[in-house]
């Protein structure tokens, strides 16, 4: 994992974070199968990005690439009146995630990072459990009763239970901050008052 990890430049991280928060989304998702051997259904963890601009997927992917990571790359349909292709690029295979998201992580802020720990737990606890070396799960593998958990929590997603709430950021940031000044403004109509040149 370092040898990879030093193809990519600290600047190529920050990069990729900055469109993972941006752009992407982290996710254990219920996939209904039909098989007997479980209990109806499997959870699949799943990193994607999608955007309409072309160099920023092949960018992407040039980065998974070099960490040696698999991905998948598709066109998006359009809802009726789309006017650009929207392309989105898919990782999921655990095996690969788990490459991925120890690299990413440190690179993420708020919400996209605490979703991201918990696909990694996810993902490193099945591979603990219940997958073969290629990371593909083993369907007749039971579901700890965390997996399970993992997956109802990034289902019914409350960001503010894993990041700051907006009065803490308010409390935090509200307001204009100057260098040559630590005078802080009483008000948000203030905020858009003119500053004095």
């Amino acid at each position: 994992m370092e040898l990879a990890d030093q193809q990519v430049t600290g600047e190529e991280w920050g990069w990729f974070g900055g469109i993972i928060d941006g752009e992407g989304h982290m996710s254990v998702q219920k996939v209904n199968t039909a098989s007997q051997k479980t209990r109806g259904y499997c959870l699949s963890a799943r990193l994607s990005v999608t955007n309409t601009d072309p160099a920023i997927i092949v960018s992407c992917a040039d980065i998974l690439r070099r960490i040696n990571v698999g991905y998948y790359v598709f066109e998006v349909s359009q809802k009726s009146g789309g006017k650009r292709t929207c392309f989105t690029l898919r990782v999921d295979r655990m095996s690969h995630l788990n490459i991925l998201l120890p690299l990413l992580i440190p690179h993420l802020r708020g919400e996209r990072q605490a979703r991201s720990k918990l696909v990694l737990e996810f993902v490193q606890s099945r591979l603990r459990n219940g997958t073969n070396r290629l990371g593909r799960a083993h369907q007749n593998v039971p579901y700890t009763a965390r997996d399970i958990e993992i997956g109802e929590i990034l289902c019914s997603w409350n960001p503010n239970d894993y990041t700051l709430s907006l009065d803490d950021m308010r409390k935090q940031c509200l307001g204009r901050y100057s260098l040559d000044s630590e005078r802080k403004p009483e008000s948000a109509a203030e905020m858009t008052a003119p500053s004095a040149a």
